[in-house]
């Protein structure tokens, strides 16, 4: 399989050979950022009914179906995999598992942060190559823990999920998948997956969702009040957007002097541009559901910067890998990037004083 270290910052120490069983559990954590921001109090306009309707919207429309349809599609692709079929079935189910992904992949906080969840289903950015090296390790020692689904959930979670999939079915030089032990591995992997997939939408259903109805009365144990799944969808919302605007399209787009076609998201499978895409529908998506706190001319304002920005994505060139090095093609990419900037200002200074947040106010650092 190939390396990907010339568009790498300087490698980390080689891991010891076989799977490495609980390396990046700490990793994982610090990946994911708490939804919760700092305390303030809630736009006197802002109604606890209102505040409850933001996130009854929010679960029926986007947060519980998407996690179905995850679970779903990813158990489709453990049954192709335990099957060892043939690449085109298992490439077609692999990319409606990821497109299912992308509707959820922003809600990065409750049962997505537990266990580690997000970063086993996507181990992505990835600047090391830790993937490579994770599944490089598990085929060249043939470890037997592919045949124990309770042992496999404790090996390194770069060798887990969608890019631990995507190296063994679009890898140019990858082993064979139909037969032997890149068959067991798939399978493992594969079925890892689906069972994330189901634990994480079994968390919504069960306990997150009924919890954040709770809390609209003032009787939710992990959601204390109204205001705070609203602020948790907000805050996913932005730190989505912060990840589709700096890592799906930043990183690839370095600068005018280097662009880093390999930091790409998916770029194997091409599928960068399109997780863009899927990003922010679902983003929008979601930023829909606050349509109760806005004002007309504010939503009209809001649903705007989205759709800007989805148009600008559907007519940039793919794949994006190649169109950041072209430079009669990268004006397009740099085009979208500008145009998802604004949908995410735009968003923050409509919305975030409706859930009682300063727009500026960072999450992830505190500011």
């Amino acid at each position: 399989m190939s390396d990907d270290r010339d568009d790498l910052a300087p490698r980390a120490p080689r891991p010891p050979r076989g799977p490495a069983r609980r390396g990046f559990m700490a990793l994982g954590a610090a990946m994911v950022a708490s939804p919760f921001v700092g305390s303030r109090r809630t736009s006197a306009a802002t109604s606890t009914e209102v505040l409850a309707k933001i996130t009854e919207l929010a679960l029926e429309k986007q947060v519980l179906p998407g996690h179905k349809r995850f679970a779903i599609a990813t158990a489709a692709l453990a049954e192709a995999a335990e099957g060892c079929a043939r690449p085109s079935v298992l490439r077609a189910a692999y990319h409606r598992a990821f497109d299912d992904w992308m509707g959820i992949s922003h809600l990065r906080f409750g049962p997505a942060e537990a266990e580690g969840r997000a970063l086993a289903i996507e181990f992505w950015p990835d600047p090391r190559g830790f993937v490579r090296r994770a599944v490089e390790g598990l085929l060249a020692d043939e470890d037997p823990v592919v045949d124990d689904p309770e042992g496999f959930r404790e090996v390194s979670v770069a060798a887990r999920g969608l890019m631990a999939i995507e190296r063994l079915i679009f890898e140019a030089g990858a082993p064979d998948v139909t037969k032997g032990y890149p068959c067991r591995l798939l399978a493992a992997i594969a079925g890892d997956l689906a069972r994330t997939a189901q634990a994480l939408q079994v968390d919504w259903r069960d306990s997150h969702a009924p919890d954040m109805r709770r809390a609209a009365r003032g009787e939710g144990a992990i959601y204390r009040s109204v205001e705070e799944p609203p602020r948790a969808f907000y805050t996913a919302l932005m730190g989505g957007a912060r990840m589709t605007l700096e890592k799906r399209l930043g990183e690839p787009l370095g600068t005018w002097e280097r662009s880093w076609p390999r930091k790409a998201e998916a770029w194997r499978s091409a599928r960068s541009l399109r997780n863009v895409e899927l990003s922010l529908q679902a983003l929008s998506q979601l930023a829909e559901c606050f349509a109760p706190a806005l004002e007309a001319k504010a939503l009209k304002d809001q649903r705007s910067g989205w759709e800007r920005a989805l148009q600008m994505t559907r007519r940039a060139p793919a794949p994006l890998d190649q169109a950041v090095e072209d430079p009669g093609r990268r004006f397009a990419i740099e085009a979208v990037q500008s145009s998802v900037a604004t949908a995410r200002e735009r968003f923050e200074h409509l919305a975030a004083p409706a859930v009682g947040i300063s727009p500026g106010f960072n999450a992830l650092d505190g500011d």
